[in-house]
């Protein structure tokens, strides 16, 4: 082959979907699990911590990049450079669409192969995967998919936030029941919990009530919260 041009790959463009396993298991694999996957109309890559969400055109261009690195046989049985055009690129990609199909039952987060571990009682934190009940952490694993990770560190000897617990006890004091929940409330935003729309939420005259939460619009002061409430 003419150049300094060495093919990484020999592949076949009547083979799309064996190319389209070839690069994913040399691009998205992490030893022998792998990394992309392909969910309810869109792909999902593996970060490492948990999976988010990649843009199609992404995977074009790294496709674009891969293929121009192989090379087929010609006619005579010889190597000559595989040339991607816009035809063999998509055609592998939709290859790949099958490829890394999961199918549109499995619901985030769940584990790809079976764990004793309940992945609802998994948080994605910076230092590993914290299994909430036992406050034990594991390691990152792509056979987890989830999409929600925190940006910190779990830490099991962190000291008590002094500020906040001062700033709860101006609002609540002895009220137990109030900081409960919400402290329940703030564990289902770490988990990305989407399920319960309401909150049972406790309130400082004793009373109970059914609370839908949102983020207020951003342009309102401090992004803070609304709630509709209904008496129970």
């Amino acid at each position: 082959m003419p150049g300094d041009w060495h093919a990484s790959h020999t592949i076949s463009a009547g083979a799309p979907y064996d190319t389209a396993r070839l690069f994913r298991s040399v691009i998205y694999a992490v030893g022998q699990d792998a990394t992309l996957w392909h969910h309810r109309g869109g792909f999902y890559a593996w970060n490492g911590a948990a999976y988010s969400g990649i843009d199609e055109l992404e995977i074009r261009a790294s496709l674009y990049g891969f293929l121009d690195q192989c090379a087929e046989l010609d006619q005579n049985g010889k190597p000559r450079r595989f040339r991607p055009n816009k035809s063999r690129v998509g055609n592998v990609l939709d290859g790949l669409i099958a490829a890394a199909n999961l199918p549109s039952s499995i619901e985030a987060p769940a584990w790809l192969d079976p764990q004793a571990i309940e992945p609802a009682d998994v948080i994605a934190c910076r230092n590993g995967l914290l299994h909430v009940p036992d406050r034990t952490l594991i390691t990152h694993s792509p056979a987890l998919f989830i999409h929600n990770a925190v940006d910190f560190d779990f830490e099991a000897d962190a000291i008590a936030p002094t500020l906040w617990l001062e700033f709860l006890d101006q609002l609540w004091a002895d009220d137990t029941e109030s900081i409960d929940a919400l402290q329940e409330i703030f564990g289902l935003m770490l988990t990305g919990e989407t399920r319960r729309q309401g909150y049972d939420c406790a309130r400082p005259d004793g009373t109970r009530r059914q609370a839908e939460l949102c983020l207020a619009n951003a342009r309102q002061p401090r992004n803070e919260f609304r709630a509709r409430a209904t008496d129970q």
